[in-house]
């Protein structure tokens, strides 16, 4: 038997039943790297929406005249505060002739953008702030919406650590009911990338039964 399903599913699959959310009923799984996706456990099920397609959350609208995203539409979360956005504000800032330690970098990805706020870069800083701040809008959301008692964020912007994590609970924390804040953990992927490979064998066990 072959069983089929989207990425963010089985990462979010992956996450409930081997990694970081054991033990939950209902958590949401945001995966953050080149692009932004992710997957809903609600009441200890797969969440698949209508049409299957249920938590694109990288297109959801977060600046209604913003930066034209992949999909075509315009301020999607994808389009703001995904890996692929960090690194294309980072050149920008190059290109401008900004005065930040990133164009020292041969290339620059979130990851040199990353590098360069440890090492107190303002620019690498203030370009992490921004689009953390709309990662964080977008996890608010979620928790408005769901009400879960964890997200899990994965992916490489994630491995940015405490940058990212800090600012995402303060967002959360200033934008959220505080109930639904306070009960609600936000925590690093326990599976790393291996999410959504973990995922597809727990997707293959949960159907074939």
């Amino acid at each position: 038997p072959t069983y089929l399903d989207n990425d963010g599913n089985v990462g979010a699959i992956g996450e409930f039943v081997f990694g970081a959310g054991q033990g939950t009923k209902n958590m949401i799984f945001i995966t953050v790297s080149t692009g932004i996706g992710g997957g809903a456990i609600l009441n200890g099920q797969v969440y698949r929406g209508n049409t299957c397609n249920a938590l694109e959350i990288g297109h959801m609208t977060l600046e209604k005249d913003g930066p034209r995203c992949n999909c075509g539409n315009y301020g999607c979360a994808e389009a703001l505060a995904s890996g692929t956005a960090i690194g294309k504000r980072a050149k920008e800032a190059i290109l401008n002739g900004e005065d930040t330690i990133l164009k020292t970098y041969e290339n620059v990805t979130s990851y040199e953008t990353f590098q360069a706020a440890k090492k107190g870069d303002a620019v690498a800083s203030k370009i992490l702030d921004t689009s953390l701040n709309y990662l964080g809008i977008c996890v608010a959301n979620m928790i408005t919406i769901f009400d879960p008692e964890m997200v899990i964020i994965g992916g490489g912007v994630s491995k940015g650590g405490d940058i990212v994590f800090d600012k995402v609970k303060e967002v959360v924390n200033t934008r959220c009911f505080k109930a639904m804040a306070k009960s609600c953990k936000i925590v690093p992927a326990g599976l790393g990338t291996d999410a959504g490979v973990m995922g597809a064998v727990a997707l293959a066990v949960i159907e074939s039964k």
